[in-house]
Order: structure tokens, then C-alpha cells, then sequence
């Protein structure tokens, strides 16, 4: 069978041209075969293994900016957020433990968590002896977390508000601030991003520590799936297949993913989300423009070292002990 050609830079126009070479370049610095160099190649005709289906990147192209204002609801909160099983218990504590040993908290230490959905790993938190504020901007989910915090029996330490992070800060400073899985990003414009990372400086005492856990674009990109099945159970019992299909979208660089929750009756809900595709260094600056300093980084919950193949990019950072506020 003739082999087809392999593409060439100089086969590409325009966008193609900057995604191939931005392609090269992020895969160049973590030491990772280049498709169409020894080891590794495109043909002409195939998708770059981490961009996505081509079928999708037109509805891609179409995310509403504001998407999370829909996408995040009780259906996605049962699926994904509230989940109750050993395995979701045992992970859960080994997060708080580490997020207590990585910010060397104390007991009787006061903690904002934005994003804070429904209050798992506030709660989490606050069954250590910490004093939590949980923000998030949905209404549900603020109620979910103070009925979990009376069903943990820490309600005592959790104070639960609806506002947006973006924003919020909260009236009594804090000794550390936690922004878990993900929950930043969600813009194009770093700028609109990086409001999220002021307010949680100026929600700090002056020597207060930040936590920020996003994905490890390196690990995607070396560990690409143009989908993802998952079989998840609804607190009724009901399984649930959910199937994600991600691509990253260069200009601008974003991970934007389509989510689809099939039912066993054969219903779809589709919906989509997108965040922000950071190298780490790039959320080191980010961190850095919003004052902190001391900024480290982690590869995972056990405190390895990032390295290419680590499944997150976990970032701590400090306010210095003067300084002025952004506010």
C-alpha cells in the first residue's frame, strides 16, 4: 500500500501554519515526540491528535462566553459534584489532607474556598478543625453546601455565601485562600481571569497563603482522547453514560469540550464548557502580576514535582507581608 505524504509546515495557510508551529513548540519544551519528527508524524489529512474532531469545531466556535451560567446545574451537580461512594470519600480526604499539609494549616485557621460548588472539600476542611467560607455563584449549590455542613456536622465552621468569585472578598481576612479542580479559567481574556486571582490575594492576611489546582496541559497534550465514557449513578439509582469530547481551540488557546449525559431511556443532554489552556509557567506569571510571591509548584496530591506526565498542575503562592490591596 503507497504510504501518503507526510504533512509539511510548508503545506499549511494561515491558522493551521501558527497551530502546527505552536503545536511543535509546547511539546519541544516537555521533551515530547513532535508528530512529523523521528518517532511521531502527521499525514496529510489527519487531524492534530489533540485538536479534536473535526465535526465539532464549528459548534465549538459557537460556546456562549457566558457558558458556565447554564452548564452548571443540579443535573451536573449530581453527576459529577455530589457523588458519595468509598472511592470519592478516600480521594476527597487524601485532597483536604494534602491542601492542609501544602499550606501548613492549623486548626482554628480561616480558609475561603472559591468555586466552592457544593461544599465537599469545604466540608472537608472544616472536619479538620478549619474555619471555611465557601463562594459560588449558584443558588443550588450554596444550599447543597450548608445542608452537607449540618449532615457533616461542621456547620458550626462553614459559612456558605452566593456571589462571584471573581469578585468576592470576604468581610474577616484569611490565612489561605483554595481554588480547587479547575474552577479558573473560564474566560478567553486572561485580564477577566486574573480578577479571580486578585480578589483571592486581597482576601488574605498579609503572609496568606493561595492554592490553585488547574489542568496539566502538558499531560493533555501527551495524553490526548478525543473521547471520554464515563458510567456514572444518580442518587436515584439511575446510570448515566457521560461522554466528553475535547478539543483544544488555538486562537485562542482553549480547551472546549462537549459534554453529552445519555439516559437509559435514550435521552441527551448536551451541553458545552471551555477553560482556559495555561501552561504552568503561564499561571506562575499570572500569579505573580496579582502580587503573590513564593509561587510553587506540584504535579499532584502527593507533592511530586511537575513533570510532564503529571495529571495536575497544582500551584501555592504566598501575599507578601506588605502590600497594598487591589480593591
Amino acid at each position: 500500500m503507497m504510504r501518503r505524504p507526510q504533512l509539511q509546515l510548508s503545506s499549511l495557510t494561515g491558522a493551521r501554519v501558527r497551530e502546527a508551529l505552536w503545536f511543535r513548540r509546547a511539546f519541544a519544551v516537555f521533551g515530547a515526540p513532535v508528530p512529523g519528527s523521528q518517532g511521531s508524524e502527521i499525514e496529510s489529512g489527519e487531524r492534530l491528535p489533540f485538536y479534536g474532531a473535526h465535526r465539532r469545531m464549528k459548534a465549538m466556535n459557537q460556546v456562549d462566553g457566558a457558558w458556565w451560567l447554564t452548564f452548571f446545574d443540579d443535573a451536573y451537580a449530581d453527576l459529577h459534584l455530589a457523588t458519595d461512594t468509598a472511592e470519592s470519600r478516600a480521594r476527597r480526604d487524601a485532597t483536604a489532607d494534602f491542601i492542609v499539609d501544602a499550606l501548613a494549616l492549623q486548626p482554628g485557621d480561616r480558609v475561603l474556598d472559591q468555586c466552592c460548588g457544593v461544599g465537599r472539600m469545604a466540608c472537608a476542611l472544616a472536619r479538620r478543625g478549619l474555619s471555611v467560607v465557601g463562594v459560588d455563584f449558584i443558588d443550588g449549590y450554596i444550599e447543597r453546601a450548608r445542608a452537607a455542613a449540618r449532615s457533616e456536622g461542621v456547620a458550626g465552621r462553614c459559612t456558605f455565601q452566593v456571589g462571584d468569585a471573581h469578585e468576592f472578598v470576604p468581610d474577616e481576612a484569611c490565612d489561605a485562600v483554595i481554588n480547587w479542580y479547575t474552577s479558573f479559567g473560564y474566560s478567553a481574556d486572561d485580564d477577566a481571569n486574573a480578577r479571580m486571582l486578585r480578589a483571592g490575594h486581597d482576601s488574605l492576611k498579609p503572609g496568606g497563603r493561595f492554592l490553585l489546582d488547574h489542568t496539566s496541559l502538558p499531560f493533555v497534550l501527551s495524553n490526548f482522547r478525543e473521547s471520554i465514557v464515563q458510567r456514572r449513578t444518580l442518587p436515584n439509582g439511575e446510570e448515566v453514560f457521560v461522554v466528553q469530547e475535547p478539543g483544544l481551540h488555538f486562537a485562542p488557546r482553549m480547551f472546549r469540550t462537549r459534554w453529552t449525559f445519555v439516559h437509559p431511556d435514550g435521552r441527551k443532554d448536551v451541553r458545552w464548557s471551555e477553560h482556559r489552556a495555561y501552561m504552568p509557567e503561564e499561571l506562575m506569571g499570572l500569579l505573580e502580576r496579582a502580587g503573590f510571591v513564593s509561587v510553587g509548584l506540584f504535579g499532584a496530591i502527593d507533592r511530586s514535582p511537575f513533570v510532564r506526565d503529571s495529571p495536575r498542575c497544582i500551584l501555592t503562592a504566598r501575599r507578601p507581608e506588605s502590600g497594598t490591596s487591589h480593591g
